[in-house]
């Protein structure tokens, strides 16, 4: 009695072994083909304004059919971030066929022109690209340092600390000159 209930548990054991091993096959080989239920279908892109959703999609290592167990979202989060205006990159999986990209984007909060030189500066002293793009994109006061190295002037002190404490007088603001011992504001108003 003893050997032949062993022997129904074997059966069972190796039945359900075999089924098991089956489904793990099934499941393998529907991975190659295109309805693999958890190949990505939908990329969603939210919080970018400035920066092109095409952009951040080039960025993916995206091919037809890659599960959205296959990306690597430390790498896919690293190589976004590379992006200047970029300032946080949170990807998340959308089970069974999406990924999700919120994206925090540096803004600038002035346009400094630096003895011929010229960069955007955001709050954390960020500096940042300029092109035609964001000149047109982003309206920020000019910060113009002459003669100073941008290490030794004050006017992006000035500039920080009026876009976080007077947010009035900042959105009037359209230039501060700074040369040698000079420091001017110029407003709209």
């Amino acid at each position: 009695m003893l050997f032949k209930e062993k022997m129904t548990s074997f059966i069972k054991s190796s039945l359900y072994g075999i089924i098991l091993f089956t489904l793990i096959v099934i499941i393998h080989n529907y991975n190659e083909y295109e309805n693999y239920p958890f190949a990505v279908k939908n990329i969603s892109i939210i919080g970018n304004k400035y920066i092109n959703s095409q952009e951040i999609l080039d960025l993916l290592d995206y091919e037809k059919n890659k599960s959205v167990f296959d990306f690597n979202i430390r790498d896919v989060k690293n190589n976004i971030e590379k992006i200047p205006f970029i300032k946080n990159a949170q990807i998340s999986l959308k089970l069974p066929d999406g990924l999700e990209i919120q994206i925090t984007e540096r803004v600038p909060i002035a346009l400094i022109i630096n003895n011929n030189n010229k960069m955007f500066i955001d709050c954390e002293n960020n500096f940042l690209p300029v092109n035609p793009k964001s000149i047109i994109s982003f309206p920020v006061p000019l910060l113009n340092i002459k003669d100073i190295p941008i290490s030794k002037n004050s006017s992006i002190s000035i500039i920080r600390h009026l876009h976080e404490t007077y947010d009035k007088m900042y959105n009037h603001l359209s230039e501060i000159s700074e040369s040698n011992n000079s420091i001017t504001l110029i407003t709209d108003a």
